[in-house]
C-alpha cells in the first residue's frame, strides 16, 4: 500500500517542486505548488471575487465574506478601523443585478446605486463608520425590500452643536444586586476613578441628566442628533421615559427629533461595558471577599490592565439640516 501511494503520489505531483516546475498536468486537471492563489485564479481567468479602490487596503481593513443563497449573492463587508473609510467596492456580479445595503445595527434594508465597469463586475459607492459593516445583497432585478433610511453622519448640513457638559448623576447596578451613586463633575473613563467600587466596576450604569432645549424645534427637512462620543461598550438612550435607541458600535448617534420638547427635558443613557474589570477586581481577593464566582477567576491578575469604561463623550447635541 505504501508503495502505491508512492506511485500515484509520483503521477499526479510528476516534477512539480513548487520551485525549478510549479504545475503539472495530471488527467483533467493539474497541481499547482508555489504559486499565490490570487495569481492562480487569474490564470485561470477568474477576476477578484471582491477588491476595493480608492483606499490603501494593503492591511485589508476594509474585508468581505461572500456566499450564495439560492439566486441571492450576500457579501459580508466590515470595516476594522476606527476611522470612517469611503471607498468603491468592486464585486465580480454580473452587470444587471440589483444591489441592497441591509443594515446589521438596525435590521433596515435600502436599494443602493451600482455601476458596470464590464458585464462581469458591479461597483459601488461605499462609507463605511468607524468598525461599521453592512450586508451587501445582489438579487434579479425587481425585488422589493424596503425603503431607503439616513446615514446621520452624511445627511446634509450641520448648522449647529451644543455639547452637554455639567455635572452627571450616576446610578451603577452591577449584575449582584449592589447598587450605589455618584455624582461626576465631568465624563470620566470609569477605570481612572479613585474610587475601587467605579475603577472595578463591572455592569450597568445609568447616567441621568437634565437640560432645558431652548432652540426651535426641528422642522421638516432637518434633524436633531444626539452624539455620544465614545462609549464602552454599549448604550441604551432614553429621553422623556422613551426609549430611543441602543447604540452598540460607532458612531453613537441617535435622532432624537420626534422625542425632544421645548423646555425641561430627562435624558438616561445605560451604558454597559465588558466583564473583565470586576474580575481583575476581584483577583487576589479570599473567596469570600469577590464579587463574582466563577471558575476562570485564576486567569486575572490584581495587576491585570483594565479595559476602558463607561460614557467617554463628548455628548453634544447637533442639527443637520438637508442639503437641497
Amino acid at each position: 500500500m505504501r508503495q502505491y501511494v508512492k506511485d500515484l503520489g509520483k503521477k499526479i505531483w510528476g516534477e512539480c517542486d513548487g520551485i525549478r516546475v510549479k504545475e503539472h498536468r495530471y488527467g483533467k486537471g493539474k497541481v499547482i505548488w508555489g504559486v499565490p492563489l490570487d495569481q492562480v485564479m487569474l490564470d485561470l481567468g477568474l477576476e477578484k471575487d471582491f477588491y476595493v479602490k480608492g483606499i490603501d487596503n494593503q492591511d485589508q481593513k476594509i474585508d468581505y465574506i461572500h456566499r450564495r443563497v439560492s439566486n441571492q449573492d450576500l457579501y459580508f463587508v466590515s470595516n476594522s478601523s476606527l476611522d470612517r473609510q469611503h471607498f468603491i467596492a468592486s464585486f465580480r456580479i454580473p452587470k444587471g443585478r440589483e444591489a441592497w445595503f441591509w443594515h446589521p445595527e438596525d435590521g433596515s434594508i435600502e436599494k443602493v446605486k451600482t455601476g458596470s465597469p464590464s458585464k462581469l463586475r458591479i461597483e459601488i459607492d461605499m462609507k463605511l463608520a468607524p468598525a461599521g459593516s453592512v450586508f451587501v445583497v445582489f438579487t434579479p432585478r425587481k425585488t422589493s425590500f424596503g425603503e431607503d433610511i439616513p446615514d446621520y453622519s452624511d445627511d446634509g448640513q450641520m448648522v449647529s452643536h451644543r455639547v452637554m457638559s455639567g455635572p452627571w448623576e450616576v446610578t451603577f447596578d452591577s449584575p449582584a444586586g449592589d447598587e450605589f451613586h455618584a455624582r461626576l463633575n465631568e465624563l470620566i473613563d470609569w477605570t481612572q476613578s479613585d474610587r475601587d467600587s467605579i475603577r472595578y466596576f463591572s455592569g450597568t450604569a445609568t447616567y441621568r441628566k437634565y437640560f432645558v432645549y431652548s432652540d426651535a424645534l426641528p422642522q421638516k427637512g432637518e434633524k436633531l442628533i444626539l452624539d455620544l462620543g465614545n462609549v464602552k461598550e454599549v448604550a441604551e438612550l432614553r429621553l422623556n421615559g422613551n426609549v430611543v435607541d441602543t447604540l452598540w458600535k460607532q458612531p453613537y448617534l441617535a435622532d432624537i427629533s420626534s422625542w425632544i420638547k421645548s423646555g425641561e427635558n430627562k435624558l438616561e443613557i445605560l451604558v454597559t461595558n465588558l466583564w473583565n474589570n470586576r474580575l481583575v477586581g476581584d483577583a487576589g481577593k479570599a473567596p469570600g471577599h469577590r464579587s463574582t464566582r466563577t471558575n476562570i477567576q485564576s486567569t486575572y491578575r490584581p495587576d491585570q490592565e483594565l479595559l476602558s469604561s463607561g460614557l467617554l463623550g463628548p455628548v453634544q447635541l447637533k442639527i443637520y439640516r438637508e442639503d437641497e
